[in-house]
C-alpha cells in the first residue's frame, strides 16, 4: 500500500486514491487550491481519532504543499479561516 506522501507524489489532488475534498472561501492564493485530507490513522477510535491534513495545491507548478494537520478533537469542525489564512501566512503563502 501506497503512503500518503507517495500518492500525492504520483498523483497530485485531487486523486482517486486520496480522500480529500477542496476547501471553499476563497483563502488560497490565486492560482492555488487548498485541500482538506481526511485520514484516519492506525490504532484510533471514533471521530476523535480522525485527522485532517490541509494541503495547498499548485497545479501548474506541479506542488503540493502540507499547511497544518489537526484531529478532529482539537477541531470538531475544522480551524477557523483566520487561523487558516495564519498558517498560510506562516507558509509564505499568504
Amino acid at each position: 500500500m501506497l503512503s500518503l506522501y507517495d500518492n500525492l507524489a504520483a498523483e497530485g489532488l485531487p486523486s482517486r486514491k486520496v480522500d480529500a475534498d477542496p476547501m471553499q472561501g476563497g483563502l488560497a492564493p490565486a492560482g492555488k487550491q487548498l485541500f482538506k485530507i481526511y485520514l484516519q490513522p492506525p490504532h484510533t477510535r471514533g471521530q476523535s481519532g480522525q485527522m485532517r491534513i490541509l494541503a495547498l495545491v499548485s497545479r501548474e507548478e506541479r506542488r503540493v504543499e502540507l499547511i497544518m494537520a489537526y484531529t478532529h478533537a482539537e477541531y470538531p469542525k475544522q480551524p477557523s479561516p483566520r487561523e487558516i489564512k495564519d498558517r498560510l501566512k506562516e507558509a509564505g503563502q499568504g
